[in-house]
């Protein structure tokens, strides 16, 4: 497959306030976390297999290929 070394370069996070119930420092601290990679133009893979990756994650996926996650459950 890839170099996770290379694939780590063209990812990008992001930090921004979750909400939710927590304690004191809820509106303090940014605790949700953003993923952002260009699926459809990553130089780590080969074109099979980012195929193969587009597939399943198609309904996370926006229209520029560009793959966005957020994680809010764990802090």
């Amino acid at each position: 497959m890839g170099d996770i070394d290379l694939a780590l370069k063209e990812v990008q996070f992001q930090t921004a306030l979750s909400g939710g119930p927590g304690g004191q420092h809820v509106n303090k601290t940014e605790s949700k976390v953003i993923l952002i990679w260009d699926v459809s133009s990553s130089s780590v893979f080969s074109e099979p297999v980012r195929e193969r990756l587009l597939k399943p994650l198609a309904h996370r996926i926006n229209a520029e290929g560009v793959l966005k996650l957020s994680v809010t459950k764990s802090r």
